[in-house]
């Protein structure tokens, strides 16, 4: 049986080495040994180093948002994966030239304190999926109400 293959997007961190480039790196070159074509728009990386295994968009310096839109031109992900703090996520996932008939959106973020704000919770339905980070962020927002999108 074929699998099938997408093309993905991951915008936060790859490259650097922090929390959420640890997650990035892994997650996208899982899905990369997997058949999926990988890019990456990240966020705090300028240089990529020349043997990276699928194409970076370093967005450090650069107007964030026009070139994120630019690699979503460019690549045309089937799939635009988040991972970053809630008001990237809530940005992202308006983008005037987000195309949501032809790309999913996955959000990935931390959730450390209570009540989650109103704001936050209001884009939530704007996911195709949305996973945080750790237990405590599963309960904050199944006590906010939200349930399936886990």
């Amino acid at each position: 049986m074929a699998r099938y293959q997408a093309k993905i997007l991951w915008f936060g961190n790859v490259v650097t080495q922090d929390g959420f480039a640890r997650i990035g790196n892994e997650l996208c070159i899982r899905l990369q040994r997997r058949g999926h074509t990988i890019g990456a728009a990240a966020i705090f990386t300028q240089h990529v180093p020349w043997n990276w295994p699928y194409q970076v968009w370093g967005l450090l310096g650069h107007d964030l948002w026009s070139e994120l839109q630019t690699a979503i031109a460019q690549l045309q992900p089937d799939i635009l994966i988040i991972c970053q703090d809630w008001p990237y996520l809530h940005t992202a996932v308006n983008l005037p030239r987000l195309d949501r008939t032809q790309t999913a959106v996955i959000g990935i973020t931390p959730t450390d304190g209570v009540p989650i704000f109103q704001q936050w919770l209001a884009s939530v339905p704007q996911f195709d999926a949305l996973f945080t980070i750790s237990r405590f962020g599963v309960q904050a927002f199944r006590h906010a109400g939200v349930v399936d999108r886990w």
